[in-house]
């Protein structure tokens, strides 16, 4: 399967190595946004005309393909969201823990996993020097907490934190699992009944999917019979004027109109990563790194993480700014991200002012980085 000639964006002649903010779409992601609004654009849910039905169809189909491909037991266990960070509040707004509840997190993680629980009293777990998070703090921190957010993979060290393991801490001490995936889901082969957390979610746009989708995946008898946050079309049965009768999962959560092409898109990029494989994903970022590592073996780069990693690595130039890093190889036509990654704690613990990051996707190339590196050394030449 030739990944790169399904990628438009590949005319333009960039090198695209900020997969960790956002990733490049296929053609098929594109024609299936595109077949929606031609052929089948209407409301769900509550039309019974020929159009609604179709995208009611399409939508929850897209439902059933997340469930089948992360090892949610239901698709009504799939919450549509924006966005991981809306994801991650929603599941901070269904706990509702209390000022006076412990929360258990960690110093790497994305402000979207710090912020939500901030209400709460916030102990952190921290790492070790080469990135790893510290397991004898964390279990020592988990007893007596009421929920442990965690991400499993960081966006900045590209650390896999041993999610099975937190969960089995955490619910041995009756607290609950929230976890971070928006750097995992897209990357590594993901069980969402097999790691046993009890919310995970992620972001559709880092795997391929339009912007504004993702989903919290959650284990259906927590939620129970909570009231949504955001109540309104399509998250109840029926309403009255004393009150109203809440609808089942998952539109109990999804009140008014969703990204509805957003959804079709998000599963067609399922379907994208499905038929290529999530392990050769893995064993193609693997080779990226190996070969990163080889380029950057004799220059003074500062590489921060450990070496079992997802497909990025944040480094620093000595004496020079990230936000100059990136500017100067956006000159020579190759995109990376700098600055502090919505991870300001964690670059306090590094004592970094800024990082600049690579990132890498099943489209990037080795020839790719050869040409970053060379932009590299004529970098490190400038500023000697």
């Amino acid at each position: 399967m030739d990944v790169r000639r399904d990628f438009p964006y590949l005319k333009r002649g960039i090198v695209y190595f900020d997969n960790a903010a956002t990733t490049q779409k296929p053609r098929q992601v594109i024609d299936a946004l595109v077949d929606f609004y031609e052929n089948h654009n209407a409301n769900i849910h509550r039309g019974i005309h020929t159009l609604s039905e179709e995208a009611t169809e399409l939508y929850e189909e897209s439902k059933r393909k997340v469930a089948r491909s992360l090892g949610v037991p239901s698709w009504r266990e799939v919450i549509y969201v924006k966005n991981a960070t809306e994801g991650l509040n929603l599941a901070a707004r269904l706990i509702s823990p209390g000022p006076g509840d412990r929360v258990v997190t960690t110093v790497m993680e994305h402000h979207s996993n710090l912020l939500p629980w901030y209400r709460s009293k916030v102990e952190f777990v921290g790492i070790n020097e080469e990135g790893e998070l510290d397991m004898a703090e964390m279990e020592k921190k988990v007893k007596g907490a009421r929920v442990v957010a965690v991400t499993h993979a960081s966006n900045v060290l590209g650390t896999i934190n041993p999610v099975k393991e937190i969960v089995r801490l955490a619910h041995d001490e009756g607290a609950l699992v929230v976890v971070d995936g928006a750097q995992s889901v897209p990357h590594l082969a993901t069980d969402f009944r097999k790691l046993g957390a009890d919310f995970l979610a992620f972001s559709g746009h880092k795997m391929l999917a339009p912007t504004g989708t993702g989903a919290l995946l959650v284990r259906e008898e927590l939620v129970g019979e909570l009231e949504p946050p955001f109540p309104g079309g399509d998250t109840i049965e029926d309403v009255t004027l004393e009150g109203a009768v809440w609808a089942p999962l998952p539109q109990r959560f999804e009140g008014g109109t969703p990204n509805i092409a957003g959804a079709v898109g998000l599963g067609a990029a399922v379907d994208y990563l499905r038929r290529l494989g999530m392990d050769r994903v893995r064993s193609h970022e693997l080779k990226l790194l190996r070969r990163f590592y080889e380029l950057a073996d004799d220059l003074p780069l500062q590489l921060y993480g450990p070496s079992e990693r997802t497909g990025l690595v944040a480094f620093s130039v000595p004496g020079v700014h990230a936000h100059d890093v990136a500017d100067f190889l956006n000159g020579r036509k190759i995109a990376i991200r700098s600055g502090k990654h919505c991870a300001h704690p964690l670059h306090s613990c590094l004592g970094a002012r800024a990082t600049a990051r690579a990132s890498f996707y099943i489209y990037n190339t080795e020839e790719e980085l050869e040409q970053f590196f060379s932009a590299m050394k004529e970098l490190l030449e400038l500023v000697k």
